[in-house]
């Protein structure tokens, strides 16, 4: 049976597709229709969008698996694996979008022939802009929803993909507004600045899959609460180290704590579990907590005194 973080994970995928290929087959007729090449060249995103959401789902299938002999530590690293698959695609979407915008200021600049040939752009190029930012938005929204509730790198990546479809639609529609004017390099100035949303964030993206598969440290958040269960355990006298590391979209504890150095070895056997399930049970991204108990001895009573 599917864990709730597939079955969200499948079905805001699996949305967000069916809306982008209804966007892409709009985008592609009033692309053609309004004569707006940066409308055609989105167009082609958004058939984009549908290939790298597959990959988000290929993605999250792999990494919950359960862990086995060969991966004892779990397939959650895969999830990294597949990101950077996906911030390729999106890499090699704004090198697309920056070449057609780069060859229509290139041929316009040296043959005004070539601009004068430019068709106008039509005002539905205007509509289905309009119509994708509203979209997108509440797209964007909805994605940072679930991927905050289920920790999925993947829906968050996809997230801040349809935040910047949002934010290239709305340059299209500045671009189309000064074409209606008579400025012709408006919709390939568009492209190119959407290239420079684009490339930061494959940065943003491919810096975080890095960090989830070379373990750095869990986030400040996770760590201080980490703490905080674990001196909340009765009998847990204070808290000697702890380290953390990120394990795709996981996190590992290792924890060490003080108890009373004249308890028994079973009760203090029982104070470690104790902190072991706190910690896990309270924090969900947390998938293991290692606990190490040391005795708690005052300076005095090393000295016999």
């Amino acid at each position: 049976m599917a864990s709730e973080k597939t079955r969200i994970v499948n079905n805001v995928s699996i949305t967000c597709i069916i809306v982008n290929m209804l966007l892409s087959i709009g985008k592609i007729i009033v692309g053609i229709v309004g004569h707006s090449s940066a409308i055609i060249t989105d167009a082609v995103n958004s058939i984009g969008d549908v290939i790298s959401t597959v990959i988000i789902i290929v993605g999250n299938k792999v990494s919950e698996k359960a862990s086995d002999e060969e991966h004892p530590y779990g397939h959650e690293k895969f999830e990294c694996i597949f990101m950077i698959i996906f911030v390729f695609c999106l890499a090699y979407a704004g090198i697309e979008m920056l070449k057609g915008g780069a060859s229509v200021l290139y041929n316009g600049i040296k043959d005004p022939a070539f601009v004068r040939n430019l068709a106008q752009p039509e005002f539905s190029a205007m509509i289905i802009s309009i119509i994708t930012i509203v979209v997108k938005l509440i797209m964007t929204r909805v994605t940072f929803y679930y991927a905050k509730k289920v920790n999925s790198m993947g829906l968050y990546a996809d997230g801040k993909n349809h935040e910047l479809d949002a934010v290239t639609s709305l340059l299209i529609v500045v671009a189309l507004i000064f074409s209606f004017n008579g400025v012709w390099f408006a919709d390939a100035v568009a492209s190119l600045i959407g290239c420079g949303f684009i490339f930061k964030l494959v940065a943003e993206l491919f810096m975080m899959s890095i960090n989830g598969l070379v373990d750095k440290s869990a986030s400040t958040e996770i760590n201080e609460k980490a703490k905080e269960v674990a001196l909340s355990v009765e009998g847990v006298l204070g808290i000697s180290r702890m380290r953390s590391r990120q394990f795709g979209s996981r996190a590992f504890i290792d924890m060490e704590i003080f108890a009373d150095a004249n308890i028994t070895l079973a009760e203090a056997e029982v104070i470690t579990e104790n902190v072991h399930h706190a910690v896990q049970n309270a924090i969900e991204e947390v998938k293991h907590c290692q606990v190490h108990t040391d005795p708690y001895i005052v300076r005095g009573e090393i000295d016999g005194n």
